[in-house]
């Protein structure tokens, strides 16, 4: 297409250049009238310009064109190479994500989180349902409350002082809730890991499906980017390179801990 429109746009182009020099021959033929001539050459001028001009624009055009349909190409590959399949619009982490389609049948979730009280109660009947799944299991990594220099930094960033024990206080919290749901009596295997490694995002993987939420520095709550994105990309490949680490370099707690 792009072929048929620059071929036409040349076309016309040496057209009208052609015919307007007949039109300056035909005005030195004619030079003997007074005003013919004159006429015939400003019209072979602007003719001639004119077509230049347009020819000129047209292929501007066309480069702009086919950068931008470049651009998309490149774009596209590099979306369906990082598996990405949604970005939620309004950005709100909580409502905006299909959490629910995420939760329905899940049989493998691993979540990394600096403990997320707020989410879990949102989804605590997702959960219950889990835990009474079959072959399921469930892996929760949280930061190490008996970590000097993690529990400052996250105080930092939520905005508590560490002497207030705030954010040990919410971590103690999510343990012992995930322990009181996933008990000796539940089918799904439940471990709970603690981690020396301050959280610069949140991540979730439901079987095939990685779900990444950023943090911000801004000291309030929600309004963050979220990823969502399939297994067979490269954002997918990065989360389960990031578990593996996390899992590798975390101590496993036991109920008793966690009480």
């Amino acid at each position: 297409m792009g072929f048929n429109l620059n071929y036409r746009t040349s076309f016309w182009t040496l057209f009208f250049i052609s015919l307007g020099g007949l039109l300056l021959l035909l005005a030195n033929v004619i030079e003997e009238y007074k005003i013919w001539p004159s006429f015939l050459s400003q019209l072979a001028a602007i003719m001639m310009v004119s077509a230049v001009i347009n020819y000129i624009l047209e292929e501007y055009k066309m480069e702009s064109i086919a950068n931008r349909i470049e651009d998309v190409a490149i774009l596209s590959n590099d979306i369906s190479s990082s598996g990405l399949v949604a970005i939620p619009q309004d950005q709100d982490f909580s409502h905006n994500v299909n959490w629910n389609q995420y939760f329905e049948g899940v049989r493998e979730l691993d979540l990394f989180v600096s403990y997320a009280n707020s989410w879990r109660n949102n989804h605590i009947s997702h959960f219950k349902k889990l835990a009474k799944r079959r072959n399921s299991s469930v892996s929760v990594i949280l930061p190490d409350l008996e970590d000097s220099d993690v529990i400052s930094e996250l105080s930092r960033r939520y905005d508590y002082t560490v002497e207030s024990g705030k954010v040990k206080e919410k971590i103690a919290t999510a343990i012992k809730e995930y322990q009181y749901i996933f008990n000796e009596k539940t089918h799904a295997k439940f471990k709970i890991y603690l981690t020396k490694v301050t959280p610069v995002y949140s991540f979730y993987r439901f079987d095939r499906i990685g779900i990444l939420a950023t943090y911000k520095h801004k000291k309030e709550r929600g309004g963050v980017p979220t990823l969502v994105f399939k297994e067979g990309g490269t954002l997918y490949d990065f989360l389960e390179k990031e578990l593996k680490y996390l899992k590798n370099h975390s101590r496993l707690i036991s109920d008793e801990e966690g009480n």
